[in-house]
């Protein structure tokens, strides 16, 4: 789902962040499931911070994913259809200045949400050290983002006790982020 921030700035922060999560335990994804309770927060953060959310995972010892992971939808879907249609349109590998310009539109997007992640990591990782594989990177795509641990796509490689660690681990580094978000999108309010 694209959700883009629920700031607004005729009411105070409280509402603004209480209307963010009562989003969140709204959200439902496509097999009817919804937002895991470990990541709630972060979903409802990230989008606080205009960062439009359509996928998340606590992480969970029983999947593929033994890490956290939240992903972006950084190209608003309204703009996706439109290319998409575009391209049926013109038929197969066709071009148009139309087509290049809504592309080019979408890449700008996604450079400009790819930036933001960027640049609230590295303003969370200025005043935090640790370990490289706990640390939260980006994964790019080529139309999208994940939000995940550095060590994540290494958790098959370690007996299960030891990917549970991991896991604990990685969940904690999404929750202190998390808490530094929120700190961030209240501070806002006293400047």
């Amino acid at each position: 789902m694209n959700y883009e921030s629920v700031e607004n700035p005729d009411r105070p922060k409280r509402e603004d962040w209480q209307a963010a999560l009562q989003h969140v335990e709204r959200l439902v994804d496509a097999l009817g499931k919804r937002v895991d309770p470990g990541i709630k927060e972060t979903v409802a953060a990230l989008n606080c911070m205009g960062l439009a959310t359509d996928g998340s995972c606590e992480g969970h010892m029983h999947n593929q994913s033994k890490a956290p992971w939240v992903d972006f939808a950084l190209i608003p879907e309204s703009l996706r259809l439109e290319i998409r249609s575009v391209r049926k349109a013109l038929g197969n590998g066709e071009t148009s200045p139309r087509l290049d310009a809504l592309v080019r539109e979408a890449k700008l997007k996604l450079w400009a949400g790819e930036t933001h992640i960027i640049d609230l990591l590295d303003e969370f990782y200025k005043q935090k050290n640790g370990s490289a594989e706990r640390r939260l990177i980006i994964d790019f795509f080529p139309d999208s983002a994940r939000l995940v641990s550095q060590g994540a796509r290494l958790q098959d490689l370690y007996p299960p006790d030891i990917q549970m660690k991991k896991l604990r681990a990685y969940q904690e580094e999404m929750a202190e982020f998390t808490v530094f978000l929120k700190a961030r999108f209240f501070m806002k309010e006293l400047n």
